[in-house]
């Protein structure tokens, strides 16, 4: 079973069966771009070095950290080391060095206290990032960065609300009115507000054009709303210009439009320019998942966490990929009961292996146990299958193949007791936003104790497609034709259905749908034959937490 991860900014409805995650796990992301948020920080903080250097030619007020208290020889080389492992990268001894400063000094300097918050968040470690912040905040309390900072803290450890109140503190005192707002939209977006969020992003670029990152968060966005054509539009605008972090996310939106080659075409474009950027590997490597080709999505992400040893993305993938790519055995049993009494057990059991060239070859036995009033009936199939991808296509072919064995205490003249079975299905995506599919089958039809006694066999051809709709919507329908033979008299039965399904978020849809079938004549083989049957239904899909 494909598996698909969260990456930055989620998994396309359109392409996960019942998946669109990835509606979204915000904590995910966030964490995902560290490497931008210790770029983005490491330059405020040579910018804070900086009026530490000067804070003696400069008054106490507009110095951010204050010369009032001269750190003694020994601190001063601890700062002075701590520094430079912050600089270099080493940040495992820089974070050491700045808690030994920290924690030994009554008055540490302000920088040892904002560097060890920031070095803090990145390892998760959020209340005490929370703590260390609002400690800067109190010795610091008109540098605005520290509130900055953090807001973007709260943000990532779920405290929304929080986040968003420090943010508008910070709009409606004019302090760092853009790192507020883009920050308050953000938060919006990673809270499920999205609608706020794109709000405030549209007046923002509307008024800043030349902002390009505030323009690449507002395609983020509509992307998670599920807009996915304005956010393509964006994306390909943005990445014109030669940013690279556009084009990755053009690559991912075009990715969830189910345009799997493109979408592979767009990541190999990006990797043309850096071979080893872990990001863009792991883009890579999902769309190759998606396509079946676990084998090349492994060697991806095995290349990406040789860039990068902790890019948790690529890691997460890795196990899903390498999960699906060794044997697996499912073990299934159902029990069901009619308000007709018509009683069945069912076991079924498969195995499934991956190999050479996309594919997956397996077998599966099915056993059923069926009982009504005194008629007690058996059924045992076995039965091959393969599914092929072709690679750089989201076309699927699967052909299945095998033999049901059938025994009944109830003596039906003519019945078979020995049936073939066989099934073919093609499907793949049409366009960027239809996917078709097509299927063919012989089966038993043996639901029932009288059905397996009548060994009634159904053949039947079957036509689907789903549409991807503005506004989130997705609409879907297929239709069918069965020919019923093998009993005491055989009939054909004519079905249709269709379904809509609007995304509210990445997490959660809701869906209306209706369904017709109706028969050609009556059945004594056990089974409900109405002439016109219909039922309409209404469903709701979600993902609670990371799992369920």
């Amino acid at each position: 079973m494909a598996q698909v991860v969260v990456l930055d900014e989620g998994y396309p409805p359109q392409i996960r069966d019942g998946t669109r995650i990835d509606q979204h796990q915000q904590q995910v992301f966030m964490r995902s771009n560290l490497n931008l948020r210790r770029a983005g920080l490491a330059v405020a903080a040579i910018i804070f070095m900086a009026g530490c250097a000067t804070a003696t030619r400069s008054t106490a007020g507009n110095a951010p950290v204050r010369a009032a208290n001269p750190v003694p020889p020994g601190p001063r080389a601890t700062l002075v080391r701590a520094d430079s492992a912050y600089q270099a990268g080493a940040y495992p001894l820089a974070q050491s060095l700045f808690a030994e400063i920290v924690n030994r000094e009554s008055d540490p300097p302000s920088i040892a206290i904002f560097r060890l918050a920031t070095l803090r968040s990145w390892d998760n470690r959020l209340d005490e990032a929370d703590a260390l912040y609002r400690r800067y905040i109190a010795k610091e309390p008109r540098d605005a960065e520290g509130r900055i900072a953090l807001a973007r803290t709260l943000a990532w450890g779920g405290h929304y609300a929080e986040a968003i109140a420090t943010y508008d503190t910070l709009v409606a005192t004019n302090q760092r009115t853009r790192d507020a707002a883009i920050g308050r939209a953000q938060t919006l977006a990673w809270s499920g507000r999205l609608s706020e969020a794109l709000a405030v992003y549209k007046v923002w670029v509307r008024d800043h054009p030349t902002d390009h990152d505030a323009a690449m968060d507002y395609a983020r966005a509509l992307a998670w709303n599920g807009q996915l054509d304005q956010a393509e539009a964006m994306y390909t605008q943005l990445s014109r210009t030669g940013n690279a972090a556009a084009t990755k996310g053009l690559a991912r939106v075009i990715g969830w439009r189910g345009e799997l080659d493109r979408s592979e075409r767009t990541w190999r474009h990006v990797l043309e320019t850096d071979p080893r950027d872990p990001e863009a590997l792991t883009g890579l490597a999902q769309v190759l998942s998606w396509q079946g080709r676990q084998y090349d999505a492994e060697a991806a992400l095995e290349l990406a966490l040789q860039t990068n040893p902790s890019y948790g993305d690529a890691r997460t993938l890795l196990r899903w990929v390498q999960a699906d790519l060794r044997p697996s055995i499912t073990l299934t049993g159902l029990g069901i009961n009619d308000k007709d009494n018509n009683r069945s057990t069912v076991f079924m059991a498969d195995y499934a292996t991956r190999t050479l060239w996309n594919a997956t070859i397996g077998a599966r036995y099915t056993g059923r146990m069926a009982n009504f009033a005194a008629i007690d009936s058996r059924s045992d199939a076995g039965s091959l299958f393969a599914r092929w991808q072709p690679a750089s296509s989201s076309w699927q072919v699967r052909a299945e193949g095998g033999v049901t064995r059938h025994s009944t205490t109830f003596i039906a003249p003519n019945a078979k007791r020995t049936i073939g079975s066989g099934a073919l299905s093609v499907s793949g995506n049409v366009g960027p936003s239809l996917r078709v599919g097509f299927s063919g089958a012989r089966l038993p039809f043996d639901e029932t104790a009288l059905l397996i006694a009548n060994g009634v066999i159904s053949l039947d051809i079957t036509g689907d497609a789903a549409i991807a709709l503005p506004a989130r919507f997705t609409l879907s329908g297929g239709a069918s034709r069965t020919r019923l033979t093998g009993g005491t008299r055989e009939n054909a039965r004519n079905a249709y259905n269709s379904i809509l399904r609007w995304n509210y978020n990445r997490n959660w849809s809701l869906a209306v749908g209706g369904r017709q079938y109706g028969y050609d004549t009556s059945s004594t083989d056990g089974y409900f034959a109405p002439r016109r049957y219909t039922l309409g239904e209404v469903s709701t899909r979600g993902r609670v937490g990371g799992n369920l």
